[in-house]
């Protein structure tokens, strides 16, 4: 009886321990996931040995690589224009047939009297020296009077001779046509039929078929392009390789000019471009995002592990390191980098030196 009455007073007890034990469960649960709740929840990444790969990519129209200008080769009188703009012509097409001006026509009928002029003067001037040798042997007139009648005759042969060069430039100048020396679209006609041109005056200009080029603005800290690269160029229709032929800095971008040939492509037609440079050697790389920074320099937040009031748990700790080189993806760096523990990928809260995290791919750096 006694026995009994001892565990019926003692059951209370057990009760009330039971109680407190799965409150005191409870409540740890609780505070666990209360206190989890309001850390920052990362992913952690590894460094990784690579080499970089730049890229930059622009969009551009195709403009013209080269203008031809056509001239006359001397004056003359437009009797046709066999083009106008925007038309397609080919080598040795005729462009433009012009004829003897009017003003040449009457300069060749001058010519031709003065040439006329000239030979009737030396004729009678050839008859008085002929006539003056006579006098002049006989002691009638002075030598220097004789020396005067020949030195003329001598000046009136040399202006004949101008005359005769001016005669046969002038022959030179009858009707001609000027022809097309390559393929290529007319951009412009600045002459009309019945018009008069002078020497070296411009008929047709014109873009050289099948080259164009790009001029593409890159970002001014863009390093990596340079004369004689290739590049890829390409839209919805055509895909090319591009020869880079002058980097010059403007304003505040790079100037790349890029040289297409294709009897395709058209003139302000557009294309992205792409420029891409492999690198060789190999580095220590991480995502250009785990790069930080504060007044001390560059920095990754490497996360660690300790023993919490919970157990074990994470933080992180600030790693000062140097940086190299970068891409669009990754950066190098160069010194104080370890590969054992994970840095901070990415985080859903603001991270602080020291703070504690949740890790969400532990699995992938600590065994559990």
């Amino acid at each position: 009886m006694q026995n009994s009455y001892d565990v019926k007073k003692r059951s209370p007890f057990k009760r009330i321990g039971g109680i407190l034990i799965i409150a005191l469960v409870i409540l740890t649960f609780v505070s666990k996931t209360i206190y989890n709740y309001n850390l920052p929840v990362v992913t952690g990444t590894l460094p990784l040995n690579g080499t970089l790969n730049k890229i930059e990519t622009v969009r551009e129209v195709t403009e013209w690589a080269k203008e031809i200008k056509i001239y006359t080769s001397d004056d003359g009188h437009v009797d046709e224009v066999f083009i106008k703009k925007g038309d397609y012509v080919l080598k040795d097409q005729p462009l433009v047939k012009l004829s003897e001006t009017e003003s040449r026509m009457l300069a060749r009928k001058k010519n031709a009297n003065e040439l006329k002029q000239i030979d009737w003067e030396i004729n009678n001037a050839e008859l008085d020296l002929s006539k003056s040798k006579v006098l002049y042997d006989a002691g009638i007139i002075a030598q220097a009077e004789f020396e005067k009648q020949t030195r003329d005759i001598e000046a009136l042969y040399a202006q004949k001779e101008t005359l005769i060069l001016d005669s046969k430039n002038l022959q030179k100048s009858g009707a001609m046509t000027l022809y097309a020396p390559n393929n290529m679209l007319v951009l412009d006609v600045p002459i009309h039929e019945g018009q008069e041109l002078a020497r070296d005056e411009c008929v047709a200009t014109c873009g050289l078929s099948g080259n164009f080029i790009l001029n593409c603005l890159v970002s001014p800290d863009n390093d990596f392009i340079i004369e004689g690269d290739t590049c890829k160029v390409k839209n919805l229709s055509h895909t090319f390789e591009g020869v880079v032929t002058e980097v010059r800095p403007e304003k505040n971008k790079k100037k790349v000019i890029v040289r297409i040939q294709s009897n395709d492509v058209k003139f302000g037609e557009t294309f992205e471009v792409e420029f891409e440079k492999k690198g060789v050697e190999t580095h220590i790389l991480v995502p250009n995002g785990l790069v930080q920074k504060d007044s001390n320099g560059y920095f990754l937040y490497q996360i660690k592990q300790r023993e919490g009031m919970f157990g074990n748990e994470f933080y992180i700790q600030k790693l000062h390191v140097y940086i190299g080189d970068n891409d669009h993806e990754y950066t190098i760096i160069t010194k104080g980098i370890t590969f054992f523990e994970p840095f901070v990928l990415l985080s859903n809260k603001p991270l602080k030196e020291g703070g504690t995290v949740i890790l969400e791919n532990e699995g992938d750096f600590f065994a559990k």
